[in-house]
């Protein structure tokens, strides 16, 4: 009789662990996919900020015609960051066209 109720206890304690160490992985996998989403929001709204900024150099260049040795280091620190954040293509076309921009005298 007390092996049963052992043997019962045990079963019964045993359904209860698991039951709560599966809602900490379901609890655990929710806090990671929320972080990996906020991962992902964060890093497109510093891509879309960068470029942007890229953008922003690249007009002053257009009306100038010329564009000056900080602008140039700027744009293109901001580019490769940029890049790295998986920015398209083209980007790559106007760094293309800052590369052969005049310098500013």
């Amino acid at each position: 009789m007390l092996s049963i109720i052992i043997n019962s206890s045990v079963g019964i304690l045993s359904a209860v662990i698991i039951y709560f160490v599966m809602q900490g992985i379901k609890r655990g996998k929710s806090q990671s996919d929320e972080h990996r989403e906020e991962h992902l929001l964060l890093r497109n709204a510093n891509r879309a900020m960068l470029r942007s900024t890229v953008l922003a150099i690249y007009r002053r260049y257009l009306e100038e015609g010329d564009i000056a040795d900080y602008d140039r280091e700027a744009f293109c620190d901001l580019f490769e960051n940029y890049k790295a954040l998986g920015g398209n293509g083209y980007m790559l076309t106007i760094k293309k066209e800052i590369d052969g921009a005049r310098r500013k005298v």
